[in-house]
């Protein structure tokens, strides 16, 4: 870097280029992980709503999918009434009331929501960064543009 007129710092293009890659891979990122926190408050939803069916209909026996694309699903019988195995972390689950478990993916639920806002927040920070130094990189090719046209006219006289 050196100073330039104004007080200004010259940076060379290439490092605000580099900047602008890593930028964009850092920005990609937070999308991926903001799509990955939506997929999973699908997931909770869904699991809520399985244990709201399961609780109002009094079921004993339902068909339960064994993956997301629903390509395979199995019958399932509930060994007991009004409870499931709810995941609590660390790959633990606890048998717990209905009611209980519908506690548990609601507190998930809001952790994951706070989560979501805080990386649009991030997102939202580097997206307005991102424009910024592609700002900055479109005013200096105008002006090599610029200075390369002035050139041109001048050798022509």
């Amino acid at each position: 870097m050196s100073r330039a007129e104004g007080g200004k710092v010259a940076v060379p293009l290439e490092a605000v280029l580099a900047e602008l890659t890593e930028l964009k891979r850092y920005i990609d990122a937070l999308q991926t992980q903001i799509n990955g926190f939506t997929a999973e408050l699908e997931e909770l939803s869904a699991s809520r709503s399985l244990i709201a069916e399961l609780k109002a209909r009094g079921v004993r026996e339902t068909v339960i999918p064994t993956d997301r694309g629903r390509h395979v699903m199995v019958r399932a019988r509930l060994a007991e009434d009004n409870t499931v195995l709810a995941h609590v972390g660390l790959d633990y689950y606890v048998k717990l009331s209905f009611d209980k478990a519908i506690e548990i993916l609601n507190v998930k639920e809001s952790d994951i929501r706070e989560a979501i806002k805080e990386l649009q927040k991030e997102l939202s920070n580097m997206l307005a960064y991102y424009q910024q130094l592609q700002a900055v990189v479109n005013r200096a090719v105008s002006e090599v543009r610029q200075g390369a046209t002035r050139s041109s006219t001048e050798a022509k006289q």
